[in-house]
């Protein structure tokens, strides 16, 4: 079986334990499915969607607020 594999990592540029906030956009092969991640102060979320288009919509959302910055993934 195949992990998943990041296609996005994106960072509110906030460098503190506290403060910092990670998003992930995943996919797994093994679904298809489609994952968010969402990291916050040693707290982790993963939710999995069933098409590249409705993650990428809740990911737009997620992403409205906030200094978020795009790193290589």
């Amino acid at each position: 079986m195949e992990a998943p594999t990041t296609l996005e990592h994106w960072f509110n540029g906030i460098p503190s334990q506290t403060g910092r906030r990670d998003i992930y956009l995943r996919v797994n092969p093994a679904g298809p499915l489609w994952e968010i991640e969402a990291r916050h102060a040693g707290q982790v979320s993963l939710t999995e969607y069933g098409s590249e288009e409705h993650a990428r919509r809740i990911l737009t959302h997620l992403l409205k607020t906030g200094g978020w910055r795009r790193l290589p993934s």
